[in-house]
């Protein structure tokens, strides 16, 4: 068992025991917060609590963990490299395949395909359940992840990543009329503390964090725009939030306000990670890796705007 301990901040006095946990502890849902409550795990200033106790100002919260169970090793899970290194790996990641598993016992998990395909994997990266991946795609989106192989790749590369320095691009198709280019820059937030959303905010509002977008229209037919999207630090749901601010959510984005596409899967927003490049260090070599838009996006374009991108 993991202990993990706060001293409530005045910015959180008032609220439910539960609902506090879901915004203190990583992946952790009401109703699993309510579970650890019932089982005695939650404690206010050493005493047990239940869910619906309100938290006070400086009080002591603390609760017990269970470890994270690791990501289960598939080996017969179909994994596509795209660059395969010693010290690391770039893999592209089809629609609706989860990065990473919820829990240990879930599968078809792309991290499942890599901790069996590369077992030395399974002790890199933030969390057993995310062997070396130093960033994950929503379910929804498609494209090209890096894995770091060893402990000291995955430091620096986490190091630039935070900095930057992990080139990130996207394709994106949304209705034509966006503008031929431009740049986005709206803190992101958790809608709420139960939900999946996250909004557009002003800095200074309670979890806002920086969040720039660069876009550049490549291509349109008589419906659609192929569109190209740059970010250096992406946050969850970047991409998807801002072009939705714009009044262009991504297409079959219905989480973000778009129509259903009945040409798309239900849950593929069209959305792929079409590049990621590192310029290199003296410890870890340079690397670039490009990926097409995938056959489901591209169909939806006509067939001479798809043919006429380089992408």
């Amino acid at each position: 068992m993991s202990r993990k301990h706060w001293t409530i901040p005045a910015t959180l006095a008032g609220m439910r025991v539960d609902r506090a946990l879901v915004e203190l502890v990583e992946d952790l849902g009401r109703r699993r917060a309510g579970e650890l409550c019932a089982a005695g795990s939650v404690r206010m200033d050493g005493r047990r609590v239940t869910k619906s106790i309100l938290l006070r100002a400086g009080a002591e919260l603390e609760v017990e963990l269970e470890p994270a169970r690791a990501a289960l090793a598939e080996p017969g899970l179909t994994l596509d490299l795209r660059l395969e290194r010693a010290d690391l790996l770039v893999v592209e990641k089809p629609a609706l395949q989860p990065s990473a598993p919820r829990d240990g016992s879930e599968r078809g998990a792309l991290a499942n395909a890599i901790v069996g395909a590369f077992p030395e994997t399974a002790t890199v990266g933030y969390d057993p359940r995310e062997p070396g991946l130093l960033h994950r795609l929503d379910n929804g989106t498609s494209g090209l992840l890096v894995i770091a192989r060893q402990p000291p790749v995955f430091d620096e590369l986490r190091t630039a990543l935070a900095a930057g320095q992990l080139e990130k691009r996207y394709l994106a198709l949304v209705r034509k009329g966006l503008a031929t280019s431009g740049e986005v820059n709206l803190p992101l937030r958790p809608e709420s503390r139960s939900s999946s959303r996250m909004v557009a905010c002003e800095l200074g509002e309670r979890g806002a964090r920086p969040a720039s977008t660069s876009f550049r229209v490549l291509a349109e037919d008589s419906t659609l725009a192929c569109v190209q999207l740059t970010v250096h630090r992406a946050l969850r749901h970047q991409i998807r939030v801002h072009l939705a601010a714009l009044g262009f959510p991504l297409l079959n984005d219905q989480l973000y306000g778009a129509a259903i596409e009945p040409r798309l899967a239900p849950g593929r927003h069209a959305l792929h990670a079409s590049r990621v490049a590192f310029a290199g260090s003296l410890t870890i070599p340079s690397f670039g890796v490009a990926s097409r838009m995938p056959e489901d996006l591209a169909t939806l374009l006509a067939p001479d705007v798809a043919r006429s991108l380089a992408c």
